[in-house]
């Protein structure tokens, strides 16, 4: 005796009065049923009330506001991040041009010359 859920799992249907013996053979005890609810809730489940859905409810939302905080403060950080990134990004331009430069003024071939040279004497061999 059952009901099929879904893809062919089956659920008994509790009776009083049919015995199981453990191996799904269902022994009838011959007495006439009662008129009783099949399921009886369990008595440590405390009743769903409306202001049990509100309780929670507010404990959503407090949740919900306690994480939005948090994100906000996340999102500061990357900004601050951002800033720094580029603040680093703008230093290490300037120390480049400055190499650029010292290298024009002090070194001959500059860099760039002599490294352009070294690929063209490579692509000739």
């Amino acid at each position: 005796m059952g009901f099929e859920l879904h893809d062919g799992m089956y659920v008994r249907a509790y009776n009083p009065h049919v015995v199981h013996d453990g191996d799904d053979d269902v022994v009838d005890d011959g007495e006439e049923p009662r008129d009783e609810p099949m399921w009886q809730p369990q008595s440590s489940v405390p009743p769903v009330t409306l202001d049990r859905i509100w309780e929670r409810m507010d404990d959503m939302y407090e949740y919900m506001r306690q994480m939005s905080t948090q994100m906000t403060g996340i999102n500061d950080y990357m900004g601050q991040m951002t800033t720094q990134m580029s603040s680093l990004q703008a230093t290490v331009n300037d120390m480049r041009d400055e190499f650029r430069s010292f290298s024009g003024r002090y070194m001959h071939p500059p860099i760039s010359d002599y490294h352009n040279a070294t690929n063209e004497e490579n692509a000739d061999e």
